[in-house]
C-alpha cells in the first residue's frame, strides 16, 4: 500500500479486517483441536464447522496475497480456487449425509464464501461484473448478522455467529482490489469527501445495531414487519449515503478536469501545443541557477506575407507544423516555447555553445523544408538564432534580446535560411 498513498484508510480498514477474521479462524482452530464447543458454537446450535474453517483459511491466505489494484496472481488464484472446491465438495458430501467434524457448512455459509471466491478468481474474465458479484457476497452475512441481532433464525440457516463475522471481514478486507470503481472511491479516498462517508457508514452501522436492539425488545413486536423495515430501510441508508458520496466525488473530478484544462490553456499555445512564455520563466527560474540555460531562437520569416496571400489558415498550417516538427526534436531536458508570432523558444540547460549552435543549425535546415499542404507557399525563410544565460541573470530575457538582436542584424540580408549565434 505504500505506492498508493491515497488508498491509506482503505489499508487501514483491510488490516483491521484481516486481524477480525484471523482471530475468528484461530480461536475456532483451538475450539475444534480441543474439543471445546463454546470457541466454534457461540449463539444457538450453529457451528463454525470445519469445512467453513478450511475455505476461511484459503481465503485469508488469498487475501494476504492480494496486491492492490492489480490481478490475481497464480498463487492467490490457486487459494480461490481451493475455496470454491472447498465449498462445493462440502455441500456433495452433506447431501449424501457425511459429515467433517461438528457441525455442517450451510448453503448460506457456501454462497458466501462462492460469490467472494468467484468475484476475485474471476476478476479478469468477468470483466465488470466481477464487482457485483463482490458486492453480493456482503449479502448472506449481513442478512445473517441482522437475524442475529433480531433473532430471527430464518435469516440465520445454518450459518453461525462468527461465521459471519468471519465473511464480512473477509469481504470488507478483499475491497481494495476495487477501489477504483466510482462507488467506492469516496468510501476509501483520504479526501474530506472519503472522511464523512466514512463516518456516516459507521453511524449507519451504530444505528443498525441500535435499531436491531430497540425492536427486540419493543412489546409485542410482531418480529418480521421489523426486521424487514430494518433492512429496507437500512439499505436505502447505505444506498443515500454512497450516491451523495458518488456524486460529490465526480464533481470533484470535473472540478479538478476543468483545473487541469485552465492550467494547460495557460501553459500550452492551442495552435502549435508548444508551451507559453509562463513555461519559459518557471523552466529557467529551475535550472537557470544551477547551469547556463541555452535558448534558440526560431522565426518563420515570411509569415506577414504568406498570411496576406494566401490567408491566415495557410499561415497557421505553416505554424502547427513548425511546432509539431520541433516538438518531436525536443531532448527530454528541453523545452520548447512559442514566444510569439512566428518566433519560437527552444530552452536547454546544460549544454555548450557549440553544441547549441549546431542543433539550432540542423532545427533551422528542417523548418526550411516545411510547406502548407496545398502547396501554394514554395519556399519558407527560416531564421535561427542561439544565446546562453549569463551569471547572475535573472531571467531569461537578457539571452533572448542578444539572440532576437542577432537575429534582427542578419534578417535583412537573409537569402534563405540563416543561423546567426550569438
Amino acid at each position: 500500500m505504500a505506492d498508493f498513498p491515497n488508498l491509506r484508510p482503505l489499508a487501514r480498514a483491510r488490516s483491521a479486517c484481516l486481524l477480525v477474521a484471523g482471530l475468528i479462524l484461530l480461536i475456532t482452530l483451538e475450539g475444534h483441536l480441543y474439543h471445546i464447543p463454546a470457541l466454534y458454537s457461540v449463539v444457538g446450535s450453529s457451528v463454525l464447522s470445519l469445512p467453513t474453517l478450511a475455505a476461511g483459511f484459503f481465503a485469508m491466505m488469498a487475501t494476504l496475497m492480494q496486491r492492490p489494484l492489480r490481478q490475481p496472481e497464480y498463487v492467490e488464484w490457486l487459494m480461490w480456487f481451493a475455496v470454491i472446491c472447498v465449498c462445493l465438495g462440502a455441500q456433495m458430501l452433506q447431501a449424501r449425509g457425511v459429515r467433517i467434524g461438528s457441525g455442517t457448512m450451510g448453503s448460506n455459509t457456501a454462497l458466501g464464501f462462492l460469490l467472494l471466491a468467484v468475484s476475485q478468481f474471476g476478476y479478469r474474465r468477468l470483466g465488470r461484473f466481477a464487482f457485483p458479484v463482490y458486492i453480493m457476497s456482503f449479502g448472506p452475512p449481513f442478512l445473517g448478522l441482522l437475524g442475529y441481532l433480531n433473532w430471527e433464525m430464518f435469516l440465520v440457516g445454518a450459518m453461525s455467529l462468527p461465521t459471519a463475522i468471519l465473511l464480512l471481514a473477509l469481504s470488507g478486507a478483499n475491497s481494495v482490489r476495487f477501489a477504483r470503481r466510482r462507488s467506492m472511491r469516496p468510501l476509501v479516498s483520504s479526501s474530506p469527501v472519503g472522511r464523512v462517508a466514512r463516518t456516516q457508514l459507521i453511524f449507519w452501522m451504530g444505528w443498525l445495531v441500535v435499531a436491531a436492539i430497540v425492536v427486540r425488545w419493543l412489546p409485542e413486536s410482531s418480529g418480521l414487519a421489523e426486521i424487514v423495515l430494518t433492512v429496507v430501510s437500512a439499505l436505502a441508508m447505505l444506498g443515500c449515503i454512497v450516491y451523495l458520496a458518488s456524486k460529490h466525488d465526480e464533481t470533484a473530478a470535473n472540478q479538478r478536469r476543468i483545473e487541469r484544462r485552465l492550467f494547460e490553456a495557460v501553459m500550452c499555445d492551442p495552435l502549435t501545443k508548444a508551451h507559453t512564455r509562463a513555461a519559459a520563466e518557471v523552466y529557467f527560474a529551475a535550472f537557470g541557477p544551477m547551469s547556463r540555460v541555452g535558448v534558440i531562437l526560431f522565426e518563420i520569416a515570411p509569415l506577414k506575407q504568406v498570411n496576406e496571400s494566401h490567408g491566415y489558415a495557410v499561415g497557421d498550417g505553416i505554424l502547427a507544423d513548425a511546432g509539431k516538427l520541433l516538438r518531436n526534436q525536443l531532448e527530454p531536458t528541453e523545452l520548447l516555447v512559442r514566444w510569439g508570432g512566428a518566433q519560437f523558444l527552444l530552452l536547454s540547460h546544460g549544454i555548450e555553445a557549440q553544441v547549441l549552435e549546431a542543433r539550432a543549425t540542423a532545427l533551422r535546415d528542417q523548418l526550411g523544408a516545411i510547406r502548407d499542404p496545398e502547396g501554394e507557399v514554395k519556399s519558407i525563410l527560416a531564421l535561427a538564432s542561439s544565446a546562453c544565460s549569463r551569471p547572475g541573470d535573472r531571467s531569461l530575457a537578457p539571452a533572448v534580446d542578444r539572440a532576437n538582436r542577432s537575429l534582427r542584424e542578419e534578417k535583412g540580408g537573409a537569402k534563405g535560411h540563416l543561423i546567426a549565434v550569438a
